[in-house]
């Protein structure tokens, strides 16, 4: 029986240019077919190279996975209304026994309670306020619809110079989320440009490496 013989396919200055050009803001998928590679082949070429995927595309992707689950949950939800299915079962005496040492007297709040007002900053670095009890929402999302109503579908507010502890109306934009993608992406630079961008980012991170 005749074994199948495997060569190792080398990369090419081509192949290799063309991962520095579309890697970092491309679907890996879409370069195996551009370069008709495995989808491991790629990866471990990105490796080699160092490449990673760009903080625009990563949002741009998180966003899209977001709101693909945000539909494919919409079903497992529940519905307004619904009543629980333990509603009007009260619990047994003997579990009741169990908690009751722990439990809150009506009308007590813990220690840590905070009230209407109270601000907080998000894993996101944003600045949040609390609204009502058990509900904060993004201060600078929430200032803007005091004064111009609830945000359009589909529309964000970005921060004009970028700072998003600098809250204030006259330094918030409302631009749709196909403005912001386009802003926040290098494709609409020529590849020359792309590849000094890249390049740029990759020498401030190592010396930033460097100085920590």
């Amino acid at each position: 029986m005749n074994k199948r013989k495997y060569t190792r396919r080398l990369w090419t200055e081509k192949e290799c240019e063309v991962m520095l050009t579309m890697f970092a803001d491309n679907y890996t998928i879409d370069i195996c077919k551009i370069l008709n590679r495995t989808y491991g082949s790629i990866c471990s070429q990105s490796n080699i190279m160092n490449l990673k995927k760009s903080d625009e595309f990563r949002s741009m992707e998180l966003q899209r996975q977001a709101d693909r689950l945000r539909i494919a949950g919409a079903k497992f939800r529940y519905t307004k209304g619904r009543e629980p299915e333990n509603k009007g079962k009260p619990m047994s005496k003997d579990l009741y026994n169990k908690c009751k040492s722990t439990m809150f007297k009506k009308g007590h709040e813990p220690h840590n309670t905070c009230y209407d007002g109270h601000e907080r900053i998000s894993r996101d670095g944003y600045i949040e306020v609390r609204i009502r009890k058990g509900k904060y929402v993004a201060k600078h999302r929430y200032l803007w619809e005091q004064s111009n109503g609830k945000l359009p579908k589909g529309y964000i507010l970005i921060f004009k110079d970028r700072n998003q502890q600098n809250i204030s109306l006259d330094n918030l934009e409302l631009i749709s989320r196909e403005e912001n993608m386009k802003r926040n992406t290098i494709h609409r630079f020529p590849n020359e440009l792309k590849t000094t961008i890249r390049l740029i980012n990759k020498l401030k991170k190592t010396i930033n490496e460097k100085q920590d």
